[in-house]
């Protein structure tokens, strides 16, 4: 089987919503009141808001790498889009509805590579990109 073209693109997607999110959330605030947000958050406050970058990150890298089998990349993919769910679940009165939109991406990104894929006995394949 090969690895669903859809399915490879809604995670790039979610990974570069994640990486706008993260972004705008850092810029955003150090253009208005850098010291004041870096004193007053510290730099854990950073690490925390790059989790949904790391778990884009990996799903995306899961679906380019993955060749052992697709049950295994189904179970990583779907724990992925559950744990950055609950990411935006815990934050949610803070940052967290910022990730929301990636959250969703890679939600339908691991349903469509679960839904389309085959019995999960098979190894993955890589279609051609080009």
């Amino acid at each position: 089987m090969r690895v669903e073209r859809s399915a490879l693109i809604a995670a790039a997607i979610a990974h570069v919503l994640a990486w706008a999110m993260f972004l705008w959330i850092v810029i955003g605030q150090c253009v208005d009141q850098c010291a004041f947000f870096l004193v007053g958050n510290g730099l854990w406050f950073l690490t925390a808001m790059f989790i949904p970058v790391v778990l884009t990150g990996l799903a995306l890298i899961t679906l380019l790498t993955w060749t052992v089998s697709r049950l295994g990349a189904k179970f990583v993919l779907g724990i992925l889009a559950v744990l950055l769910l609950a990411f935006c679940g815990m934050g949610y009165l803070s940052y967290g509805w910022a990730y929301l939109p990636p959250a969703l991406a890679l939600t339908t990104a691991a349903i469509i590579f679960g839904v389309r894929s085959g019995d999960g006995k098979q190894k993955m394949q890589h279609e051609d990109l080009a």
